[in-house]
């Protein structure tokens, strides 16, 4: 078995042999790109990433925990940004792979489920609803990925994605429609912070966290 590290979030500029931290987290964004599947909405990237090294450049490194929190957090962050959905949360480690080159780094991804950090919440008065999820859907379903149980929603709502620097929300089919302030969210909308959130009936207001 793969001797591995794992680690989630801290900053460490620290290059691994002649390969940058950036230059891993582009390594690995390639492959994510690669490995992404299509979801019901939009691209479901892979949230799982082993960065496979040469057993030699294993053992000269001592700081390839703080490197694994860092590339965690910016491959969340590239993630976000490229509107992608994963369905866990990132992970990063490094293993042992005798087959790597030397001074090279291999990159392998998969995709697990699993509880993710809130990047906002929908409030509903004093009630915060959290999402997860890139691609979120809203809706009166089970399954939803942010359940409101109103009789105004239907199944599946409306999506909720971070894009671009941009929070932004489309109604999908819904019977009683979705409204940013008055503007009606049958395509993609813009969501600006403070702007009241109207799905059906229910009004929200949205907060971004971290």
């Amino acid at each position: 078995m793969a001797n591995h590290y794992e680690g989630n979030g801290r900053r460490d500029q620290t290059a691994v042999f002649s390969v940058s931290t950036a230059e891993m987290a582009s390594q690995i964004m390639m492959e994510s790109d690669a490995a992404s599947r299509s979801g019901r909405f939009g691209l479901v990237a892979p949230n799982r990433f082993a960065v496979r090294l040469h057993p030699r450049d294993w053992a000269v490194r001592s700081d390839l925990r703080a490197i694994g929190r860092e590339l965690e957090r910016q491959v969340e962050d590239e993630s976000m940004e490229r509107g992608r959905r994963m369905e866990g949360p990132v992970r990063v480690w490094f293993e042992k792979h005798p087959p790597a080159e030397r001074g090279k780094v291999e990159i392998r991804a998969t995709e697990r489920k699993g509880r993710r950090p809130a990047w906002a919440c929908l409030f509903l008065g004093t009630k915060a609803l959290e999402i997860t999820h890139n691609q979120a859907v809203v809706g009166r379903a089970g399954h939803a990925d942010v359940i409101i149980d109103h009789d105004s929603l239907s199944p599946d709502h409306a999506l909720i994605w971070w894009e671009a620097g941009q929070v932004r929300v489309r109604d999908l089919g819904s019977t009683y429609g979705t409204l940013v302030g008055h503007e009606t969210a049958a395509r993609s909308q813009p969501i600006p912070i403070g702007t009241p959130i109207r799905f059906g009936k229910v009004e929200a207001q949205l907060r971004l966290e971290g």
